[in-house]
C-alpha cells in the first residue's frame, strides 16, 4: 500500500494485484465484485477494480 500513499497508483488493477496490495485472497476480491462492494469493469473473462472504491472498502475494515 506505500506507492498508494505516494500517489502513484493506477486507476484499475487486474483482481491479481489487487490482491497482492491488499493480502486480500483472489476469490475475496471477486466477490466483492460480484456482490458490488466494490466497484470493478468486466473485459471478457477479466476483472478490474477501481482502486480507489477498494482503497476505501479497505479503510471502512476490511470484513468479507
Amino acid at each position: 500500500m506505500e506507492n498508494m500513499e505516494k500517489g502513484t497508483h493506477k486507476i484499475m488493477m487486474p483482481l491479481k494485484e489487487a490482491s497482492e496490495l491488499t493480502g486480500l485472497s483472489y476469490s475475496c476480491i471477486r466477490k466483492l465484485c460480484l456482490s458490488n462492494e466494490i466497484r470493478f469493469i468486466r473485459s471478457g473473462s477479466k476483472y478490474y477494480v477501481n482502486t480507489a472504491s477498494l482503497m476505501q472498502y479497505c479503510e471502512r475494515g476490511c470484513t468479507a
